[in-house]
């Protein structure tokens, strides 16, 4: 390999590094909002109002959890460890599997009504495959399932990229 064949890999490595930060930072904004979304209990509590306590509790902790996980993996990376980027993929690829189940149609029409947000969604319904649903809801929903499937989904793209896994040797 010739030095300029070197010093350009040195430069490519430089910016797949600075992707890494960027996609890292991007994870940790993002689990902070949430974080700071369940710490405010009054605003969970009515996000999940169709739950029972108990599983409220058992909901609130796996957040939590999860969200430290993503703390701890995102420390690991940032050490650039190969077994931490394979356990941060580990992470995104549960976010994937659960996307649904994190955001759900409910929480939306709860909160939606709690904050007071277009109310005037609550005057109209549309049917839908069988069911009423409240539009401004369903539009808030599936942008927030596009915005966790967006993030997660080009973060597990980026993630298993030769380049990128090159870095972690």
């Amino acid at each position: 390999m010739g030095s300029d064949q070197l010093l350009s890999d040195k430069k490519y490595e430089k910016m797949w590094l600075a992707g890494v930060w960027i996609f890292l930072a991007v994870h940790v904004l993002d689990t902070y909002r949430i974080l700071w979304d369940n710490f405010h209990y009054d605003w969970y509590r009515v996000m999940q109002a169709d739950l029972p306590d108990w599983l409220l509790c058992v909901r609130f902790v796996l957040s939590l959890a999860l969200r430290i996980l993503i703390f701890w993996a995102v420390a690991g990376v940032l050490t650039r460890r190969d077994q931490y980027r394979k356990f941060f993929l580990g992470l995104c690829w549960f976010r994937l599997a659960i996307v649904f189940v994190h955001h759900q149609y409910p929480s939306f029409v709860y909160i939606s009504n709690y904050l007071g947000l277009n109310t005037e969604d609550f005057q109209q319904t549309a049917l839908w495959f069988g069911h009423w649903y409240y539009p401004g809801a369903v539009v808030r929903l599936i942008g927030a399932w596009l915005e966790e499937f967006l993030l997660v989904f080009l973060t597990i793209i980026f993630f298993i990229h030769p380049r990128v896994k090159r870095l972690f040797q």
